[in-house]
């Protein structure tokens, strides 16, 4: 024989029915919007499109590959390094992303990337002071432009 279950069995017994809880699934949202990047991280931005730019004119296929590299090296020193999602805080490591792609290229490429480098960074500097100034970044460039001059 089958024994009754302990559950409901009927209005006569008194208990209230019991209906499973179901959970009330809340929508995802998809930020469509994305916040833009501020003025501040457009310039670095726009130093590494340069940059990549040149670099591929100079090592071709190579040049994804180096910023591979490049970017693998960085995002030890600084983990919380994304060059697709940059912040304020992690946008003048591009500057150290440039560096470490020159210090990476073959030989004889070298000579050309670092003067390539060089001249986009001084233009950075010189168009840019005010922002780099009140981002207190200036000190940070002006190393990197001495590192890449040598």
């Amino acid at each position: 024989m089958r024994k009754k279950s302990p559950g409901r069995t009927g209005r006569k017994g008194g208990k209230s029915p019991t209906r499973p809880q179901t959970k009330v699934l809340q929508p995802i949202v998809i930020n469509q919007n994305p916040q833009p990047p501020s003025a501040y991280v457009r310039i670095f931005e726009r130093l590494f499109r340069s940059f990549r730019m040149h670099a591929f004119e100079h090592l071709g296929d190579r040049c994804g590959e180096a910023i591979i590299r490049a970017e693998k090296k960085i995002c030890l020193l600084a983990p919380e390094f994304d060059r697709e999602a940059l912040t304020d805080d992690t946008a003048p490591q591009i500057v150290d992303l440039v560096e470490e792609i020159v210090k990476g290229a073959p030989f004889f490429r070298r000579q050309k990337l670092r003067r390539g480098a060089v001249a986009l960074v001084a233009d950075l500097y010189n168009k840019h002071y005010q922002i780099l100034e009140e981002r207190s970044a200036i000190d940070r460039i002006e190393q990197a432009y001495y590192r890449l001059k040598g």
